[in-house]
């Protein structure tokens, strides 16, 4: 039987939200920068640009990065897309 792994190359937000959590929680600021950048890259207008600035903040002040990446991916909890609603 063959069996088919997920494509790494293709996003998947749920699993990135899940990692930045991880990244805030152990104080990762690459990590949740890394995270952030690529989870921007999956969305648009408001979220993409607070996405940014949290890839951005992640480098010089953690805290002001974990508590913007609260507020930005509380939109994308509730989503549809997201089946961990």
């Amino acid at each position: 039987m063959v069996t088919h792994a997920r494509d790494p190359s293709v996003p998947d937000p749920p699993n990135l939200i899940d990692c930045g959590d991880w990244a805030c929680a152990h104080c990762n600021c690459e990590g949740l920068a890394d995270v952030a950048g690529r989870l921007a890259a999956c969305c648009c207008g408001a979220e993409q640009d607070g996405l940014e600035a949290v890839e951005r903040l992640a480098r010089v002040d953690m805290l002001e990065a974990s508590t913007r990446w609260m507020q930005v991916t509380a939109t994308l909890r509730r989503t549809p897309a997201n089946p961990r609603q």
